[in-house]
Order: C-alpha cells, then sequence, then structure tokens
C-alpha cells in the first residue's frame, strides 16, 4: 500500500467535526406507574427506567422536593407502589422490572433490596387488594397473584395466575371498594373501543358513514347519518 494516497484520506479525517458523528438515542420501555406517595404523603417515590433505580424524595410541608437517597432494582422498571407490610411495620416500594421479569421489594427504613419476585415475561405494574399483590404480565397476557405477607425464604410464595382475553395487559388499577382489580389492556381481543359518538361525528369528516351507521344500536336513529 503506498503511502502518498493514506495522507489525502487521514487528511479527510482531521477535517470531520466531532459533529458529524451520530447523536446517541436511549430506546428504553414505557413507563406504566413510574411514581407515587407513601402513605403518609412525606416521601415521593420515582423509577429511574434508564439507570435502574428508584429515586426517593422528601416531601416538605410547602410541597417542595430533596432528593433522600436511591436504591439500586432490576432493569428497565417502569411501576411503582407503596404498602405498609404490617408483619415488620415497615414501608415497602415494591418495583415492577421489565427487562428483568421480577418485581423488587425495597424496605425504604432499610433502603435496600430485601426480595426479588420473578413474576414472568415483561411484568409492567402492581397493585394491592384484598390482602394480595396483582402483578399484569404483559407478554403472558395474564396477572400473577401472590398471597400476603410472603412467606419467609427460601419457602417460595403462594400465586396463582388470571388469563385475560387480550393482549399485552399494563396498567392495573383498584376499584373504590377494594374488592375488585380492573387491568388496562394494550391491545383488546374484541378490537374495539370506546368513542362518544358526538366526537365521531363532529371531527372526522373523512369516516365512512355508510359503514359507522351500521354499528349504532337499533332505535337509535337520530344519530344515523342521513
Amino acid at each position: 500500500m503506498h503511502t502518498d494516497r493514506l495522507a489525502p484520506l487521514a487528511l479527510i479525517l482531521l477535517l470531520i467535526p466531532g459533529t458529524a458523528w451520530a447523536t446517541y438515542v436511549n430506546f428504553e420501555s414505557s413507563q406504566v406507574h413510574p411514581i407515587t406517595l407513601n402513605g403518609t404523603q412525606d416521601r415521593l417515590l420515582v423509577v429511574n427506567t434508564p439507570d435502574a433505580r428508584l429515586e426517593v424524595f422528601s416531601v416538605a410541608g410547602d410541597g417542595s422536593l430533596t432528593r433522600s437517597f436511591s436504591v439500586p432494582v432490576g432493569l428497565e422498571p417502569v411501576s411503582v407502589a407503596w404498602r405498609p407490610n404490617l408483619v415488620s411495620g415497615r414501608e415497602e416500594a415494591w418495583v415492577v422490572n421489565l427487562l428483568s421479569d421480577s418485581v423488587s421489594i425495597v424496605d425504604l427504613g432499610l433502603r435496600q433490596v430485601i426480595r426479588t419476585l420473578p413474576v414472568g415475561d415483561e411484568p409492567t405494574d402492581v397493585a394491592f387488594a384484598q390482602g394480595r399483590a396483582f402483578v399484569t404480565v404483559s407478554q403472558e397476557d395474564a396477572v400473577r397473584v401472590f398471597n400476603l405477607p410472603l412467606p419467609v425464604p427460601p419457602a417460595p410464595p403462594s400465586q396463582s395466575t388470571v388469563s385475560l382475553f387480550g393482549r399485552q395487559p399494563r396498567a392495573l388499577a383498584v376499584g373504590a371498594g377494594g374488592t375488585r382489580v380492573y387491568a388496562v389492556l394494550q391491545k383488546s381481543g374484541n378490537q374495539t373501543t370506546v368513542v362518544d359518538s358526538n366526537v365521531i361525528f363532529g371531527n372526522n369528516p373523512n369516516l365512512n358513514l355508510g359503514r359507522l351507521s351500521q354499528s349504532l344500536p337499533r332505535g337509535d336513529e337520530s344519530r344515523r347519518p342521513l
């Protein structure tokens, strides 16, 4: 190889500015319930998804925040929920780790993870009701249910699985009476959604009104297009 051919190439490389390099794009999992308050509302719990941590802030009387401490958890945490452990009398934060397929249980007094629960493929949220913990497992189209309190390790937790009619459940919500837990599906099995008909007819001039009229319930002729 001739060195005289390399000289122009080296000169070109030296003249390329640093900004010519492509910028870094951080692809991370979508958060579901990434922030919550504890029971006394003097601590704010936040998942730090790209850094795989739970961030804890102290909340002052005027609402101002002071960073208190940080706890390493599993990979790609997307949700956090607070609960009082009635057996130990301590506060816990349950952190759902989508990429690690687990839930990290953080003792907020000890400031560390005290237990890691394997829950299934890509969990997304956790909620508590009726002495049980409910965890959505998105890639299994199911909700994993754990009886509380959890047994002392190495004893395995008592659990069951509720299969859902739909794809990729994400968020959970507990009803007002605490007797029902609702799961939100990202991809519904029957491919439907609920939209106010006034919004449909009033805001979209590109609708196929003939086909849409067939979907209206009988007796609702006032809303059928002419």
